[in-house]
């Protein structure tokens, strides 16, 4: 790996490469990346069987402004890898990691905005776009910022399901990584935010998936 400047993960929508990206670097492989929005960008053909049938707007009008406060710091997730040592312990959650299929990390915005007790939501967002308008009963964690050790990571629950969304449920991908290899029960809302209020995103310039994110670049069958 380190006789390149970039390993780039592909999949069909940048979302499962952007979780599996996310375990390499928590890994130790810093020369990862996954390509934002996945061979959906590459061509139109692909875009319709991912991006172009996922995006929607059907939870625009059920958005809330109302600020939720962040829970009390509480306890952090419970290990049980029998190991000792941090570097073991890590490896053998990494493992785990690796071999659970994304799939099980998928949550649908339906399912979340007809079951919203069933989640704990996090909006990683900045405050601006959160107080646009959020899903309802959702928590703002600010974007590279909030989930250490150090800040607020030890306010999420640990007997509950936490989801978590961003505009395009890429950079949501890591941070589920993150905190799954920490021990959380969480999940992705796919598709973040263009799942339910595309038409919002367009209106403000907030990472829409539209036609002109789209290529037609030529690929080999």
């Amino acid at each position: 790996p380190s006789e390149y400047d970039k390993i780039v993960l592909i999949c069909y929508s940048g979302q499962s490469a952007g979780y599996y990206s996310s375990l390499l670097r928590l890994a130790g492989y810093d020369n990862v990346y996954s390509m934002k929005w996945g061979m959906s960008s590459w061509r139109v053909d692909f875009a319709d069987n991912s991006w172009n049938k996922n995006v929607k707007n059907d939870f625009a009008d059920k958005l809330e402004t109302t600020e939720n406060a962040k829970p009390e710091k509480g306890e952090h997730p419970s290990l049980s890898t029998g190991k000792t040592d941090a570097k073991e312990i890590l490896r053998v959650r990494l493992e785990k990691a690796f071999a659970t299929p994304y799939k099980e990390y998928i949550i649908k915005s339906a399912d979340v905005f007809e079951n919203p007790s069933n989640y704990y939501v996090v909006n990683y967002w900045n405050q601006d776009k959160y107080n646009n308008g959020h899903v309802p009963g959702a928590v703002q964690y600010e974007p590279s910022a909030s989930l250490s050790s150090t800040a607020d990571l030890y306010t999420l629950p640990t007997d509950k399901k936490i989801a978590v969304y961003c505009s395009t449920g890429q950079s949501a991908a890591y941070v589920v990584a993150y905190l799954d290899l920490l021990g959380y029960d969480v999940g992705n809302i796919a598709y973040g935010a263009n799942s339910f209020m595309n038409k919002v995103l367009k209106e403000k310039e907030w990472d829409a998936f539209t036609k002109k994110e789209i290529n037609m670049f030529p690929v080999i069958e």
